[in-house]
């Protein structure tokens, strides 16, 4: 369970319950555990669609153009992602020119 011992539990529950309060603290774990509840079954679901697109690529019949679509998607992803880190480069390179052209006017 995350590397957490019994010591650590005690001390988080000791520090939740001097920060939230003994009269919230009920509340407070109920709605933490929706949360992580609703966590893991979104990462099952994700695990399990990861899973079955896998098992379509691998099948012997046709699993060659469904790689090909793979690669291809994966291309664009990395496409799409160096575009936008060239648009941040170059956004972050005229910020930085107009602080140096602010600077001077200030001087």
């Amino acid at each position: 369970m995350l590397g957490i011992g019994l010591p650590e539990l005690i001390l988080i529950l000791a520090l939740a319950l001097i920060v939230v309060g003994p009269d919230k603290l009920p509340e407070m774990a109920k709605t933490m555990a929706k949360h992580l509840l609703e966590l893991k079954k979104t990462a099952n679901a994700l695990k399990e669609n990861f899973q079955e697109e896998m098992a379509d690529i691998e099948r012997p019949g046709d699993s060659r153009p469904k790689q090909i679509e793979a690669e291809s998607s994966a291309d664009n992803i990395h496409d799409i992602a160096s575009d936008s880190l060239t648009e941040l480069k170059a956004d972050m390179d005229e910020d930085e020119d107009e602080s140096g052209q602010e600077k001077q006017k200030n001087s």
